[in-house]
């Protein structure tokens, strides 16, 4: 099972994979498990110091072989989120990216790509406003 932690909304993209000529009935082998955890601070005009929010959530899902999908967070400019996923049962490819509002035809921004990969962690910090986060697929049989 895919666990994942997000701050955001979470969408799959089937769209996308009927574009690319995939065919989303393709089989489940491989999970994992993803924490996204994020965290806001705000001053006031006095300088206290304000604790951050912190917003934990945790989705799992589960990849058939051959299956594909996506998780994307809406963040604004330099915002973070600390991420943590793991892979049960296999490797997965993956790829994190960004789109920005409006995005022009062709538009790519990545921030990473891996291949059989089983965990990553770390930070993804938005490049500028819009959706960003990461596409995974299944590559086991």
């Amino acid at each position: 099972v895919l666990g994942l932690t997000k701050m955001g909304e979470i969408k799959q993209s089937l769209t996308e994979e009927s574009e690319n000529g995939i065919n989303a009935a393709q089989a489940v082998n491989s999970v994992e498990q993803i924490s996204v955890e994020t965290s806001t601070q705000t001053a006031t005009d006095n300088a206290q110091m304000i604790m951050p929010a912190i917003n934990k959530e945790s989705i799992s899902i589960e990849l058939k072989p051959g299956q594909a999908t996506e998780v994307k967070l809406t963040m604004p400019q330099s915002a973070s989120v600390n991420f943590d996923w793991k892979a049960v049962g296999g490797g997965l490819n993956y790829d994190t990216h960004g789109d920005p509002v409006n995005a022009p035809k062709g538009f790519y921004h990545g921030y990473g790509k891996g291949k059989n990969e089983t965990t990553q962690q770390g930070v993804l910090k938005a490049a500028f406003d819009g959706k960003h986060g990461w596409f995974w697929r299944n590559r086991t049989e």
